[in-house]
């Protein structure tokens, strides 16, 4: 904590913005909208005309990402001239539509083919000028508080939403001078270096638990608890060697097999929900973990009709969307053509059936 009161220390003196949401700043800053720092969308009529045979970068809106952008296209510039946003290096880009706006997608262009490059129409373009650091306006578009003002001003519907052009422009940022500006800028590229490091790190130790996590379930369903059981060939290439006193079924010997159902198209007709019959869908099981304890949608009469009932106890598992997501269906309930589910026979257990999906996975 010493040490982050040493990197924070307070100005000497503050003023009242004048912004309600922006509070109190250094008394030497300024407070300023954005048009007056950029151009938004600069005008195609800079680039030289010199240029139109030659080649540019080229970007889809997948292709930005938060603080990045994958240059792995190109194209003739005279041949994306119309139609499509020009940037050049050191412009700032702004994803405009929802939801890779809220998601940060925004960035510096750099390393374009000839310094130019073209991309989606739902691209915002901020060209700075000498009053601010392009760094410095890069990291104040990522503030939280800029991004709720532009998401709540967005227009359209669905998800064809929009950040309008003059929510950008008459933005107001705090601004301190210009060189002030670069230290902070240099500031926050260190520290945001060095957080994404240890994220990076963590997410190198979060996947090496996994895989441990897999051995060790895949060692306990396969070869038992005791390392000194007698063990036998188990007839099943990649299981190998199993405990010589267990048995080698295959799950439609363990288990009785429910295949899910819904005999209406579109499965999202009104008539046959909200009754008193809980419908189990993949998200159902993805979101719960171990045990399926709640649900989002229910079954009337008429939709009950067209289904398929499974009892409680059974392990659930998602064949579409959340593609082997498994979990015990805690009481009796429905399911369309998405889920299918396993009834445990008597002596097999559904916690042990469910961890042997578990190594099957990873083995087959």
């Amino acid at each position: 904590m010493a040490e982050l009161v040493m990197k924070y220390q307070q100005y000497g003196e503050y003023k009242d913005s004048g912004v309600e949401w922006l509070g109190e700043i250094p008394t030497h800053w300024e407070v300023v909208p954005i048009k007056h720092l950029a151009i938004l969308n600069p005008k195609k009529s800079t680039l030289s005309q010199d240029l139109m045979s030659d080649e540019c970068s080229f970007v889809p809106m997948e292709k930005l990402k938060f603080n990045s952008l994958v240059l792995d296209e190109k194209k003739v510039i005279k041949d994306v001239y119309d139609g499509y946003t020009y940037f050049e290096n050191e412009d700032i880009l702004v994803a405009k539509v929802t939801p890779c706006f809220e998601n940060n997608n925004t960035t510096i262009a750099k390393d374009l083919i000839n310094g130019v490059g073209f991309g989606s129409s739902e691209i915002f373009v901020l060209r700075v000028n000498d009053k601010v650091n392009n760094r410095y306006l890069f990291y104040r578009l990522l503030e939280t508080i800029f991004i709720s003002v532009a998401t709540a001003a967005m227009t359209g519907a669905g998800g064809l939403r929009r950040v309008p052009a003059e929510t950008i422009n008459t933005y107001p940022i705090a601004v301190p001078d210009i060189n002030e500006q670069t230290q902070i800028a240099n500031f926050l590229d260190h520290e945001t270096a060095q957080i994404d490091t240890l994220i990076e790190k963590q997410q190198i130790l979060i996947q090496l638990l996994k895989e441990k996590r897999q051995a060790v379930i895949s060692h306990a369903v396969t070869k038992g608890l005791n390392p000194d059981a007698p063990m036998k060939d188990s007839g099943v290439e990649w299981l190998g060697e199993v405990p010589e006193h267990w048995n080698v079924k295959s799950y439609r010997h363990a288990s009785k097999i429910y295949r899910g159902k819904f005999g209406h198209r579109p499965r999202n007709d009104p008539a046959f929900y909200d009754g008193e019959y809980p419908f189990i869908q993949t998200g159902d099981v993805a979101r719960a973990g171990k045990i399926i304890a709640s649900y989002s949608q229910t079954l009337n009469e008429k939709g009950k009709s067209v289904s398929q009932l499974f009892p409680a106890g059974t392990l659930m598992m998602a064949i579409a969307a959340n593609i082997g997501d498994t979990a015990i269906l805690g009481f009796e309930a429905y399911a369309p053509d998405s889920v299918i589910g396993f009834k445990p026979y008597t002596g097999i257990d559904v916690e042990f059936l469910r961890y042997s999906f578990f190594s099957s996975f990873t083995c087959i």
